[in-house]
């Protein structure tokens, strides 16, 4: 039997627009990710120092490039980039981003269909993730992996090849506290085929986790750090720990943060 790995996850990061930024941002929280073997976030806003956003898009982020340094000192390990925000810097925003994770050393997944695969304790792991097509993909020749009819079809052959399989979804309504029967219903086939960790995002709000069959879903762990502020629900996240082994996942919990009025994240 090899050693036990703990995984630790969070939801949407966004580091621009309204969000002050500085140095205590992660430090009530740093502890969970950094005792982690493998810490996972969903960057929501790309690392793009022009400000040239796209146009005709309602909603654009972006972070300024030194701020990457928190993620990692905060021992974030790997981001997924499959979401609605990564292209509104354009092509020049997703390679700037790629390229500066690259520099500081963190892991990204969700610009190509293949599995991001990592070795900790003697364990290959592999991440995959996806989000909703939205019009403005086309605009960008590096957009992320949209959830199509192929999906089931990457987690198959993906898990031929790791021990522990990862699948991020950027998915559902926005401000829903429950997932759709159609989101319930892709996530259980998903570990059907072979994920073992199913975990959500965009919905700005939390939802339930649970475990089924052999894996475990986490349906939407909402916001880590964002700028909505508006009321509670959406100042919240869950942050969902898991001990996995080369047989499987074994245990999860779920922690609960939010998001204080200097944008600090803080157990909650």
């Amino acid at each position: 039997m090899k050693e036990e790995l703990k995984f630790a996850f969070a939801g949407d990061i966004m580091l621009g627009r309204r969000v002050i930024v500085n140095d205590r941002l992660f430090e009530d929280v740093k502890e969970i990710f950094t005792e982690a073997d493998i810490a996972f976030a969903n960057l929501e806003s790309p690392f793009c120092d022009d400000g040239n956003f796209i146009d005709d898009k309602k909603y654009v982020f972006s972070a300024k490039k030194k701020y990457c340094s928190l993620l990692k000192s905060a021992g974030f390990d790997v981001v997924s980039l499959a979401n609605n925000h990564i292209i509104d810097c354009i092509e020049k925003g997703v390679t700037s981003t790629t390229e500066i994770l690259d520099k500081i050393g963190i892991l990204f997944t969700g610009l190509e269909r293949k599995p991001l695969i990592i070795e900790k304790k003697g364990i290959k792991i592999g991440f995959l993730a996806y989000c909703k097509k939205i019009r403005h993909f086309k605009k960008v020749k590096n957009s992320p992996n949209v959830i199509d009819e192929n999906i089931l079809e990457d987690i198959v052959s993906a898990k031929k090849d790791v021990d522990i399989l990862i699948v991020s979804l950027h998915w559902g309504r926005e401000y829903k506290t429950e997932p759709d029967a159609g989101q319930e219903k892709l996530a259980k086939k998903l570990v059907d085929a072979g994920a073992d960790i199913v975990v959500g995002h965009h919905a700005h709000k939390v939802q339930k986790t649970e475990r089924y069959g052999n894996g475990i879903i986490a349906y939407n762990l909402g916001n880590f750090v964002f700028d909505q502020m508006f009321n509670k629900d959406v100042r919240k996240g869950a942050i969902l720990k898991v001990t996995a082994d080369e047989k499987g996942v074994n245990d999860f919990s779920v922690i609960s943060s939010y998001i204080d009025d200097g944008f600090k994240v803080v157990l909650d």
